[in-house]
């Protein structure tokens, strides 16, 4: 198996909330695209689903060193470390990756780096993160998103998207 365990995953299991209904299904790969940015839509799923969780089924894996595999997981984190504000509460990157660009570095282009509104703000590490620097609402990260998307479009002609699902 690759080190993208995407590669190794045989299947999937979504769990889909309708209702008060709770929906099983079990995915074949054959039937499916896997992509780091996927999002459920894209597997079948209905845009009323209130929830949905998607969790690995069958997995095929090949031995391997362990020395080499810890080493390997080592070096992964500490680029994680370096490259993403993990030092503050966030949601994670905030923007879907836009074709053809990088939301990130787009936000960046657009001088939106540290900018805050209320205890919300652009990250300095990062511009694809939205973090809490201290006291942020739902209401301060929703704002500096907007502004966000706002700015980009205008300065760029390129439209963001959320990359959280933001339920009212």
């Amino acid at each position: 198996c690759p080190l993208d365990y995407s590669l190794c995953n045989q299947t999937v299991t979504l769990y889909r909330l309708r209702g008060d209904a709770l929906h099983r299904q079990v995915v074949e790969k054959a039937f499916y695209q896997w992509e780091r940015r996927e999002h459920p839509e894209e597997l079948g799923i209905r845009q009323d689903t209130v929830f949905t969780l998607i969790l690995p089924g069958q997995w095929e894996l090949q031995p391997g060193d362990r020395a080499a595999i810890t080493a390997r997981m080592d070096e992964l984190a500490a680029q994680r470390q370096s490259k993403q504000p993990l030092e503050f509460p966030s949601a994670g990157s905030m923007f879907k990756r836009p074709v053809g660009y990088f939301a990130g570095a787009l936000v960046e282009q657009c001088g939106l780096k540290g900018f805050t509104v209320g205890g919300a703000q652009v990250s300095e590490k990062h511009a694809g993160f939205v973090i809490n620097a201290g006291g942020a609402t739902c209401a301060d990260v929703l704002e500096l998103m907007e502004l966000v998307k706002q700015t980009v479009y205008e300065q760029t002609g390129v439209t963001l998207e959320p990359e959280v699902r933001i339920i009212p």
